[in-house]
C-alpha cells in the first residue's frame, strides 16, 4: 500500500508527469477559449433568448470570472484536502450542474 503522496510519485515515470502535464494545459486551452467563442454568435444568442446584447455578453463574463475564481479557491483548497477529493466532488458537482442547466429556457 502506498503511505505517501512521495511515495506515490516514485512509482511513475517521469514521462507520464510531463504527459499529464500538458494534456491537462491542452484541456485548459480548450476551456478558456469558451469565453471567445460567445464573441461571433453573442447576436444570435440575444435574439434567440429576448435579451439585449449587453445582458447575453454576461453569460460569457460570469464564466470567465467563475472560472478564474475557481483557480483561486480550489487551488489552494486541493493543497488542503488532497487533489483527487477536490478532482471528484467537482466532477460531481459539474454533473449535477451540467443537467440542471439543460432544463432552463431562459437567460
Amino acid at each position: 500500500m502506498i503511505e505517501s503522496e512521495n511515495e506515490f510519485n516514485r512509482t511513475i515515470p517521469e514521462w507520464k508527469f510531463s504527459f499529464i502535464a500538458w494534456l491537462f494545459a491542452f484541456c485548459a486551452v480548450f476551456v478558456i477559449s469558451n469565453v471567445y467563442t460567445m464573441i461571433p454568435i453573442i447576436k444570435d444568442f440575444s435574439q434567440e433568448l429576448h435579451v439585449s446584447t449587453s445582458t447575453a455578453f454576461w453569460a460569457s463574463s460570469i464564466f470567465a470570472i467563475s472560472y478564474a475564481l475557481g483557480f483561486l479557491i480550489f487551488g489552494p483548497l486541493s493543497d488542503k484536502l488532497g487533489r483527487k477529493q477536490v478532482i471528484v466532488y467537482g466532477l460531481l458537482f459539474l454533473t449535477v450542474t451540467t443537467f440542471s442547466i439543460s432544463l432552463v429556457h431562459n437567460i
